[in-house]
């Protein structure tokens, strides 16, 4: 579905349910992307759903495979054999890709002897961090580094020269509602608009939660319906 299909639904829906919303290209951009995010945030483990002593949401990251192919476009690989490079500055500081919205793996080719080993890095909270890094006998070395998140950059202990790569998940590009007026008024410019990445069955997600928003609350299924009943008619 692209922007116009989703505005289509959106608009037939609200009709029906008596309430008729005019949306700008800007305010419905800024729904959508609402939306999305929110489904997003939902699709990686919401932490408003983990309780005492079972830190796990209804749906997480790689819980599932459906969860996994839902997020797989999101993902980024930098550094290793890629033609991204990755490298820490002088204090062994490694700042964030624009795009970047959380960290899923950290690995190093630590090389010694001849030979190359392929390394995780642990990727540790403060304490954890701390606690690690002052240990006296078993202080972290390339064979076993570590690392730990700041606000904008990961900190890496030891300060690793060789080959880093990260697997990272991006945020979701914001939709732009492009406009042609090549006919003398404003129509919708699919060529030129930005479309959400998600397949089909996602965007009725994302359209269930926009519509939510704006006080129509509606089960999936219903939007599905109203998308299929479009569809067919070739609105």
């Amino acid at each position: 579905m692209n922007l116009k299909d989703i505005r289509d639904i959106i608009v037939l829906i609200s009709g029906d349910k008596g309430l008729k919303f005019s949306f700008t290209p800007e305010g419905f951009e800024n729904l959508l992307n609402i939306a999305q995010l929110k489904h997003y945030k939902r699709k990686l483990g919401l932490p408003e759903q983990y309780a005492p002593g079972m830190p796990v949401s209804r749906q997480s990251y790689e819980i599932t495979s459906v969860l996994t192919e839902d997020l797989k476009k999101f993902k980024v690989l930098i550094g290793g054999n890629t033609s991204t490079p990755l490298t820490l500055d002088a204090d062994g500081h490694l700042a964030y890709p624009s795009d970047y919205y959380i960290v899923t793996s950290i690995t190093y080719y630590y090389v010694t002897g001849g030979k190359t080993y392929l390394r995780k890095v642990d990727i540790l909270n403060d304490l954890q961090y701390g606690e690690a890094i002052s240990r006296v006998s078993t202080v972290p070395d390339e064979m076993f580094p570590v690392c730990n998140r700041q606000a904008t950059y990961i900190q890496f202990y030891p300060i690793l020269t060789g080959n880093l790569s990260m697997t990272y998940l991006r945020m979701p590009v914001k939709p732009v509602w492009a406009l042609d007026t090549t006919n003398g008024y404003y129509g919708y410019d699919d060529a030129n608009s930005v479309q959400l990445e998600w397949d089909d069955i996602n965007i009725i997600d994302i359209i269930t939660i926009m519509l939510g928003d704006i006080g129509i609350p509606i089960q999936d299924g219903e939007v599905l319906q109203y998308a299929e009943n479009l569809k067919e008619r070739g609105v």
